[in-house]
């Protein structure tokens, strides 16, 4: 393995933010191998946490390249322009055509820093505390400085939940209108066949949120 140095990360950048994009099999090629460079600790704590320069990274083109795997959509085009303004992300389909805007954007992101925050500090850390984005800091300072401690499945759905349908609701404005939103939630919190139990909240927000669009 070669020792990573932060050139790569930049040339990557470059080369998926360009007019025409790259393909998606290179893309996907080209991050794999990032990844499998060696890495200083504090580079790894700083993706980890999002900081520069490993924020986009971490925030949006990783997000969107599982996506891809888990949809399994190994041909086209994709861009990212990496410039602050929506889209994050766009994608074209092989034969061509109209491109995909998608905008990315992450649920429960304060509560993720935290958790991260604290396995950056102590080398271990938990995977939930429930707390929303929209809690005050001293309640999450509250959550972590208290012992690690069981949580019900209730409790993971209605945050997770609750996360989900804050990130629509920011989303819903002029700006975002015709592209794709991909959300990304901690949905390791619970086994998969759990989430069954909020689709039908999140369907039904969908739908209410892309009918205001149009309002």
């Amino acid at each position: 393995m070669s020792l990573f140095d932060t050139n790569a990360l930049n040339e990557f950048y470059t080369r998926i933010s360009v007019t025409n994009g790259m393909s998606i099999a290179d893309f996907q090629g080209i991050l794999r191998g990032l990844f499998e460079r060696s890495r200083s600790g504090d580079d790894l704590n700083n993706y980890r946490l999002s900081k520069q320069p490993w924020k986009k990274l971490a925030d949006e083109v990783t997000p969107v390249s599982r996506f891809l795997q888990f949809r399994g959509v190994d041909s086209g085009r994709i861009r990212f322009p990496l410039d602050n303004h929506p889209p994050d992300c766009w994608l074209w389909k092989a034969n061509g055509g109209e491109p995909l805007g998608m905008e990315v954007t992450i649920a429960q992101a304060t509560e993720r820093h935290h958790l991260k925050k604290e396995l950056v500090d102590k080398g271990r850390g938990r995977g939930f505390i429930g707390v929303s984005d929209d809690a005050p800091r001293v309640d999450f300072n509250r959550a972590m400085s208290k012992q690690r401690v069981m949580y019900t499945t209730d409790h993971a759905l209605s945050a997770i939940r609750d996360g989900i349908l804050r990130c629509l609701s920011r989303k819903n404005k002029p700006k975002y209108t015709g592209f794709n939103l991909l959300i990304e939630a901690p949905l390791r919190s619970l086994p998969q066949e759990r989430w069954e139990a909020i689709m039908i909240d999140l369907r039904t927000a969908q739908h209410i949120f892309l009918s205001a669009k149009y309002m």
